[in-house]
């Protein structure tokens, strides 16, 4: 009786160990989990598409390799970019510093100027990368070491959009085909015809005027910003500027190019133009309604989505853009949870799904591809406009023929880039209005435009625009 008593009492002592021992290893793999947080700026529909996309890693991988995700929306990236520049200089109220963060290269480079980013090449093979856009990488790589301080985890580019409804109306009565938006010069003169066609009023407009700016210039043989070695040369070639000119200014004031809204899609969703560039991020902002007029309830329209116009005869350029994500220096536990949850993210067919939702392109050389983005597409069966996924497969096959460009890394690049993205536009928006102001006085359209298309006019704009520049990158002198 007592063996059996003694037997049933090391058969408790033994189950109540084994329990124990079960709750210290349940209790070590809850202390094992590691918590990354993320800081970004998306909005809308690109918020809702990252949050999506965090949930399903937290529910999945997340749970496999004990990894959650946190995420903080900054709703904008000058919000944002002073978050974190508060938090890297510990400001009173300042939050501590994410793991992740969303970053232009300007913005990482003042925070690795602090001496506080990763270098993520310690955390993806040279195989790994090498599975990635080689420009995306290299955009990442802006420090004098090369290091791999900002990972791309979606881009953008530039696509032209047209109110087709209008087009096709306007191209059917003025025989004109859809080559012609191919090159800016023939925008140029179509939009004259648009102009005659429509009793006045204006076809185009482009949003980022400092892209149409730069890439210009680099098809006509001249790059504005070159840095070697550490050092820039700046070059503004007289004639490829008046070329420049003659395709955006001339056009604005004479009334067949407008830009008043925040965005060209603005413009057009009140009929005031029927074709913009913008970027491929904004592709589900262009209106399925337009309101011609005060009277008008909305009128259904269609949309087409065309390739960024080239200069004639000249090798493409398309403008590569979208920020990327810094890693902050913390523990190697985190650090390497980040670099999972970087992983995860850009596996090509969870990237389609991520750039498909939100307009974004995907990183991967295998993705960047319009057959394998409609594969995907299928196979998930994901719910997509037909304007989002033209934008993407349109602007894709755009990239892969053309040269991407990214403005390079100097002191005050931004500064110099907003010269190039006011200076024109302002100044062909001002004179547009001056026009209309002598046309109301009487004089004829063609004389009012006569008064500020001239070599003066554009010499002294010529002038101006390189004193600018120049004070902001020599500012002692």
């Amino acid at each position: 009786m007592k063996r059996r008593v003694l037997a049933g009492i090391l058969i408790l002592l033994s189950c109540i160990m084994c329990v124990a021992c079960d709750n210290a290893k349940k209790s070590s793999h809850k202390e094992e989990k590691t918590s990354i947080t993320i800081w970004h700026y998306y909005s809308g529909s690109q918020k809702a598409a990252f949050d999506r996309m965090v949930e399903r890693f937290n529910e999945t991988e997340g749970i496999k390799k004990g990894i959650t995700v946190n995420v903080v929306a900054m709703d904008s990236i000058s919000n944002l970019s002073e978050q974190i520049n508060a938090s890297a200089d510990k400001k009173v109220g300042a939050k501590a510093l994410p793991d992740l963060f969303s970053a232009y290269v300007d913005m990482a480079e003042t925070i690795d100027a602090k001496g506080l980013l990763v270098d993520m090449d310690q955390y993806f093979s040279k195989e790994e990368l090498s599975g990635y856009v080689d420009a995306y990488i290299e955009e990442g790589r802006f420090d004098s070491a090369k290091s791999l301080k900002l990972f791309p985890i979606a881009k953008a580019t530039e696509v032209m959009m047209v109110n087709k409804t209008k087009w096709d109306e306007f191209a059917a009565a003025c025989n004109i085909d859809i080559s012609k938006l191919s090159t800016w010069e023939g925008l140029a003169e179509t939009a004259e015809l648009y102009y005659d066609w429509s009793g006045g009023k204006a076809m185009f407009g482009r949003d980022v005027m400092a892209n149409y700016v730069l890439l210009g210039s680099l098809e006509l043989g001249n790059d504005i910003f070159q840095v070697k070695d550490g050092t820039l040369d700046f070059q503004m070639d007289k004639d490829v500027m008046r070329k420049l000119w003659d395709n955006y200014y001339v056009p604005y004031i004479s009334g067949y190019y407008r830009k008043e809204g925040r965005y060209a899609s603005d413009d057009l969703k009140i009929g005031d133009i029927i074709a913009y560039v913008g970027s491929t991020s904004s592709a589900a902002y262009f209106p399925d309604e337009v309101y011609y007029d005060a009277e008008d309830t909305g009128t259904q329209i269609e949309c087409m989505v065309l390739p960024v116009p080239d200069f004639e005869g000249k090798e493409s350029y398309v403008i590569q853009q979208g920020a990327g994500m810094a890693m902050i220096h913390s523990d190697e536990k985190k650090e390497k949870a980040s670099a999972e949850f970087l992983k995860w993210f850009t596996e090509s067919e969870k990237n389609v799904s991520f750039a498909v939702e939100s307009s974004y392109l995907p990183v991967t050389k295998e993705s960047c591809h319009a057959g394998y983005i409609r594969n995907i597409v299928e196979k998930e069966n994901i719910k997509v406009s037909d304007k989002v996924l033209d934008t993407l497969t349109i602007s894709i096959e755009k990239m892969n023929q053309s040269t991407t460009y990214t403005l390079p890394s100097f002191v005050n690049s931004y500064d110099a880039r907003e010269v190039l993205d006011t200076i024109l536009k302002d100044k062909a928006k001002n004179d547009r209005a001056a026009v209309l102001e002598l046309t109301a006085q009487g004089m004829t359209e063609e004389d009012a435009v006569a008064q500020y298309d001239t070599e003066d006019s554009y010499q002294a704009w010529y002038q101006d625009t390189v004193d600018q520049i120049n004070r902001i990158l020599n500012p002692e002198k």
